[in-house]
């Protein structure tokens, strides 16, 4: 496991623009462990001492969704080496949110029984659920939302039982235009009052994913879950790795806090076959995608998978350098340079087909024409076909050939 000492080092040795948030970011991450051992709290107590800006700290831990980590772990490990507003703002904060969550999970077990009370299975995913399961503590994960995944033949049923409760769907739609969604997206938004937003799942990838999950899958060996005792049916802990997988890597991995989602699922070994994890991943051919959730787990969290699973990321020459590309995108405050998360998406697959396929679904929105390319070519409709050819060119005088040259290389790289 790398220690924090040593992610400290590597953490300085990137070339990020601002090195010093390295001391942030790591006691971040220390903090951000669902289990703190003695070595990470000596180290923990030690960063402290140190010249902690902690008004970006608990900005930047509020945004990667990690809060009420940060909070439990200084106030567990170094309560009296903390600022006194920075404690007490930690502290508000983490009430704020367990009076959210408490509320929420009010709700969706509320949902979940209108839903039994017309034979209508359903599966709570993310939010609560994954905050009791993972966690042990529903106080301890931040989320906005509520998931709830449902079959494709009730969703229409569904969708109507919730707004006799009060919910206003995103768009409204009747059963018909419902079916378009159906075939091409994996979930519907729903609002109600005191700012409760429900998606409604039938799916948990669209093609827009680095790989797909059948929905078929989402309902094998089912699991069960007591929340507030009440017991609700979860996803299998070797499916529930793997989505976390594809959800971090599908947005670059921007919020340590699904990294904590994975790191604790890693923890919860004891209700984890590992050999079905790997499986699974290999029959979607998604393995590199799993390792380097996992990967990155490991570095930043000190989740340690079993020494078959470990031989398997270090046989990967690829994932080194991808882990390392994303540490260095956690700690930039600059956005991710243009072509370098499209090379990222590339490189996560192993297959020069599934590559392909990637190149080819960005290819297409490199094309699509925005605003930009009809405001700077003033073009006669019949000639709209130019703004195709044009914007490449817009494109390389605004970003240079570098974004091109990282998306082309992704394609041959390993």
């Amino acid at each position: 496991m790398m220690s924090p000492a040593t992610l400290r080092e590597s953490l300085s040795a990137m070339n990020v623009q601002l090195p010093s948030r390295s001391l942030e970011f790591e006691l971040m991450c220390l903090c951000a462990r669902i289990t703190v051992d003695s070595v990470a709290e000596a180290r923990i107590r030690a960063l402290v001492r140190q010249e902690v800006d902690w008004n970006f700290l608990i900005v930047t831990a509020h945004q990667h969704r990690v809060l009420p980590l940060l909070y439990r772990s200084l106030e567990r490990v170094a309560p009296d080496e903390v600022p006194e507003l920075a404690i007490r703002r930690l502290r508000s904060a983490f009430h704020a949110n367990a009076t959210r969550n408490l509320f929420l999970t009010g709700e969706l077990l509320q949902v979940i029984d209108i839903f039994r009370a017309h034979d209508i299975p359903c599966i709570p995913y993310k939010g609560p659920v994954l905050a009791s399961l993972v966690y042990g503590d529903i106080s301890l994960r931040q989320f906005a939302d509520l998931d709830v995944i449902v079959p494709v033949k009730a969703v229409a049923r569904a969708r109507a039982l919730l707004v006799a409760r009060g919910y206003r769907p995103e768009k409204r739609m009747s059963e018909k235009e419902l079916l378009d969604p159906i075939r091409t997206e994996k979930d519907i938004t729903l609002f109600r009052d005191n700012g409760i937003e429900l998606e409604m799942h039938w799916g948990v990838t669209t093609d827009a994913h680095p790989i797909q999950i059948s929905p078929q899958l989402l309902w094998k060996e089912l699991g069960t879950h007591s929340i507030a005792g009440k017991s609700v049916q979860t996803l299998p802990y070797e499916v529930l790795l793997l989505i976390q997988c594809i959800h971090g890597a599908t947005h670059g991995w921007e919020r340590l806090g699904w990294l904590c989602d994975v790191a604790g699922i890693v923890r919860s070994q004891r209700g984890l076959n590992w050999d079905r994890a790997i499986e699974h991943a290999t029959v979607l051919r998604g393995r590199r995608i799993l390792f380097h959730g996992l990967a990155l787990a490991r570095d930043l969290l000190g989740a340690e998978p079993p020494a078959n699973v470990l031989q398997a990321i270090q046989e990967d020459p690829v994932l080194i350098p991808l882990s390392e590309q994303v540490k260095g995108w956690l700690l930039s405050e600059s956005p991710v340079p243009p072509g370098e998360r499209e090379q990222f998406f590339m490189r996560l697959r192993e297959h020069p087909a599934d590559k392909l396929r990637v190149a080819f679904k960005q290819a297409k929105s490199y094309l699509a024409l925005t605003s930009r390319d009809t405001e700077s070519f003033r073009v006669p409709a019949f000639l709209t076909w130019m703004l195709y050819v044009l914007r490449p060119i817009r494109l390389a005088c605004e970003y240079g050939l570098t974004p091109f040259t990282r998306f082309f290389k992704g394609i041959f790289q390993s």
